[in-house]
């Protein structure tokens, strides 16, 4: 895949991650259902407190993720670039299901094909231009991204610059995804979550 057109697709998917991430925390009580460490940690405090059935609801989350990451893996034998189809078609999928899941279910079994579409998202587009950089959440693109300008600017290395400015892409691209989502959800409702498939569409066909 030619590396320019490789960029924009990651960055597209950037804005899916941060779209989505919104959706969760207006829509599903705040549940991040695109990284498993909180998640993760409620299942220790599930455990701790005695709630059982939330520690299954949980674990059943964590399982979804897991389904996702053996589905990547088997799917790297078609190749990296179907992988991504792959993946987009499924996040099309969780996203048009997810619109009719209502809010009376629980946050955390409302997100289920969420846990499992970004996750294999993660995998899918866990590496992009050489880089280390993931679509679904931007705690390494902002290590990344400083590090990048604070490298350029010790030592004048271009290739530091040019990392630098691709993480900074990553992390507005995420950023102007999660702003967008923001006013369409406060317009639209629940169902807002829709609006991002035109830009999967956009994915699709670059891919």
């Amino acid at each position: 895949m030619e590396k320019r057109r490789e960029a924009e697709i990651h960055f597209l998917m950037s804005a899916i991650g941060g779209y989505i991430g919104i959706y969760c925390i207006f829509e599903r009580n705040g549940i991040f259902a695109l990284a498993q460490t909180l998640n993760l940690i409620y299942v220790v405090t599930g455990i701790g407190n005695g709630n059982w059935k939330d520690v299954g609801i949980r674990l059943g989350g964590a399982g979804m993720a897991s389904a996702a990451i053996v589905t990547s893996v088997f799917l790297l034998r078609y190749g990296e670039n179907r992988r991504k189809k792959f993946s987009i078609a499924i996040t099309a999928i969780a996203v048009f299901a997810e619109g009719f899941i209502p809010s009376a279910i629980s946050p955390v079994i409302a997100l289920y094909p969420i846990f499992f579409a970004m996750t294999l998202q993660w995998c899918a587009f866990c590496v992009t231009y050489g880089y280390g950089s993931s679509t679904i959440f931007s705690t390494n693109n902002l290590r990344q991204c400083v590090e990048g300008y604070a490298q350029y600017f010790m030592g004048k290395n271009q290739k530091m610059l040019n990392k630098a400015r691709f993480f900074r892409n990553a992390l507005v691209s995420y950023h102007i995804g999660a702003a967008v989502c923001f006013f369409v959800i406060d317009a639209v409702g629940g169902k807002g979550i829709w609006c991002c498939l035109l830009v999967l569409a956009v994915a699709w066909k670059k891919c």
